[in-house]
């Protein structure tokens, strides 16, 4: 009874593989070109993004510490170096301006 049951699922297996073997055929070769673009497309686009992931990571640094000695042998002000802060922060100087509450 259980051999009948495995040969008639083999059987009904082999022929759903068949059948969708020939869909399959049948649709590659009705949109060969369109298909094989479109898996092109999927594959480029997911490459691009998992590179540009990879590539552009962003990683904050452990800890900035502030180097006296380096702002002293400069003669840079507490005021100029909140300046520079916003700067590398990327704000522009309207922007600096109206954040420290001076005339730009």
């Amino acid at each position: 009874m259980i051999r009948t049951v495995i040969l008639s699922a083999l059987g009904l297996s082999a022929a759903a593989l068949a059948l969708e073997w020939l869909e399959y055929q049948y649709v590659i070769r009705t949109l060969s070109t369109e298909f094989y673009i479109v898996i092109l497309c999927i594959a480029f686009t997911a490459l691009g993004l998992w590179a540009g992931h990879r590539l552009t990571a962003r990683r904050q640094p452990a800890g900035f510490e502030l180097n006296e000695a380096a702002m002293a042998s400069l003669s840079i002000t507490g005021k100029e170096h909140e300046v520079l802060q916003h700067l590398a922060a990327g704000q522009s100087n309207k922007e600096i301006a109206r954040t420290m509450g001076v005339s730009p």
